[in-house]
């Protein structure tokens, strides 16, 4: 008698399920806010066909509206500084069961943080009890992390400091009174470092003048002697 066989045979219905890895360096600000990447960060896309099932067959990608493409190794992202840039990307098996595409905006910081001083003035003097210093300056970056902002005494001219300081720190829109500082050169040092690694340094020189001196009044008379006293009759 003819034997009779069995086949077991498996429905696959379910398409790969696909995931995005970012390198370093980066930053995640969370929430909805996109995640900071340099024009150095890698992307990686891996895929996994839940079992049991076919395998994976291809996982496609595409950055902003550029072709889809057959995902082979990590890429990294170019373009202008602060812009936005959307990674789209899927897969599917074998059997052409295809997962819905997902998608991760991303911003693009390519610079370390940017820094504008507009006061103190370079080379500015500023006199004791007079004059105001103002102090104006803004950093800017994709993903700044930190900045620093202070005054320090690069040369004293002699005055007796008293309980001034050598180093203050100071923040933008204040207002300090010259005579808060010793006399002398000093220096206005702004920095700042982004989450990438970027670093930036500025600085503004300007003096403090304190007038210790009295005004002095002084005559000098016309060419010749002195006039006489009129004499009395």
């Amino acid at each position: 008698a003819e034997s009779i066989g069995t086949l077991a045979a498996v429905v696959d219905l379910k398409p790969p399920i696909s995931a995005l890895s970012v390198g370093t360096p980066r930053y995640d600000p969370g929430g909805s806010s996109p995640v900071v990447v340099s024009p150095n960060t890698p992307l990686s896309l891996s895929a996994q066909d839940p079992s049991p099932g076919s395998g994976t067959d291809a996982v496609l990608y595409q950055v902003d509206r550029s072709s889809a493409q057959a995902y082979t190794e990590s890429f990294r992202l170019s373009g202008a500084d602060a812009s936005t840039h959307t990674v789209s990307f899927h897969s599917r098996d074998r059997l052409g069961n295809a997962e819905t595409a997902k998608a991760q905006t991303f911003l693009l910081d390519t610079r370390p943080p940017q820094i504008s001083i507009a006061s103190p003035a370079e080379g500015a003097t500023y006199y004791a009890h007079l004059d105001p210093i103002a102090i104006s300056f803004f950093v800017e970056d994709a993903a700044r992390r930190s900045s620093g902002h202070y005054l320090f005494q690069d040369k004293d001219l002699g005055t007796p400091r008293g309980e001034r300081p050598l180093y203050i720190g100071v923040e933008s829109g204040q207002y300090l009174d010259a005579a808060a500082l010793d006399d002398g050169l000093w220096s206005m040092r702004i920095t700042g470092q982004d989450y990438l690694g970027g670093l930036s340094s500025m600085d503004r020189h300007f003096h403090v003048v304190h007038d210790t001196q009295a005004p002095r009044t002084s005559w000098t008379w016309p060419t010749g002697s002195p006039p006489s006293r009129p004499s009395r009759s």
